[in-house]
């Protein structure tokens, strides 16, 4: 089918433009497929935001999806999409946290945070007050854009960081207390910047969906320039050495010119931009 297809040449591109294997390109965006439910056109969104993050972030883009796919599968009950699942993975990946850690954390933030909004009241209005909303609107941003939500409430947290019993006690109320909280989500509180910047990255990217084709068609073009100039060396060998020596010369032109014209196949083969 058509969707098949294209599933195809992503993996050929996502391949070409990153430091992912045909095999793990395949796996990571089928598994992202199957738990975001996104189809054809998240798959394609989401090979996009990976490749514009792997070039603007300090991660590649086999740590990012390793972090992502786990991220995506802790926190399916909250549909945070594939763009804000890679932004996130690429944050994480930035400052060392570990693919597994990070996610069961995430979705642990995103259900106290929930549990808070559907508490009402004092619990409601705390996390509201620290995300900088109205208690009527982190409740619908939590429903409605989890990811932005748990932004939210880590910017509001960073400025508290340096008092450590505020902060202890703060995450204790909200059930987030322990070293898994204090390893992940903490750190991410104080590299807020870095989350921030590769939201931004993501989002950007989701709007364009340019940057794994780009990569793709400087292969290409290097590529096709590399095959010319060895056509044009080979003309240019063959009129100075002239006639004389071709007896001596002919076998290594034969297997050379058979190289050329396999190189040139192989790249025929590939699925083009």
């Amino acid at each position: 089918s058509e969707d098949i297809l294209k599933f195809t040449e992503t993996i050929s591109k996502l391949q070409t433009a990153t430091d992912l294997s045909a095999e793990d390109a395949a796996m990571s965006l089928a598994q992202i497929s199957n738990v975001t439910g996104e189809g054809m056109a998240g798959i394609e969104n989401y090979a996009n935001v990976v490749v514009a993050l792997g070039n603007n972030v300090a991660a590649t883009e086999g740590k990012i999806t390793a972090v992502a796919l786990e991220l995506a599968k802790a926190t399916s009950a909250f549909d945070l999409g594939s763009t804000e699942v890679a932004a996130y993975a690429a944050a994480y990946a930035q400052i060392g946290t570990q693919a597994d850690i990070a996610a069961s954390s995430t979705a642990r933030v995103i259900r106290e945070l929930d549990n808070a909004a559907n508490m009402g009241g004092q619990a409601l209005q705390q996390v509201a007050q620290v995300a900088g909303t109205t208690e009527q609107e982190f409740y619908k941003l939590i429903k409605e854009n989890p990811a932005e939500a748990m932004a939210a409430w880590m910017r509001g947290m960073n400025p508290i960081l340096n008092d450590t019993a505020k902060l202890n006690q703060y995450l204790k109320n909200l059930n987030l207390q322990g070293e898994e909280i204090n390893k992940t989500i903490v750190p991410l509180i104080k590299n807020i910047n870095i989350l921030n910047d590769t939201r931004n990255i993501a989002r950007t990217e989701s709007g364009q969906l340019t940057a794994m084709d780009k990569e793709y068609q400087q292969f290409a073009s290097t590529l096709d320039s590399l095959i010319v100039r060895m056509q044009n060396s080979m003309e240019t060998l063959w009129k100075n050495i002239g006639v004389g020596l071709e007896p001596v010369i002919r076998p290594a032109l034969e297997s050379l010119a058979e190289l050329i014209e396999w190189l040139a196949d192989t790249f025929d083969q590939l699925p083009r931009p």
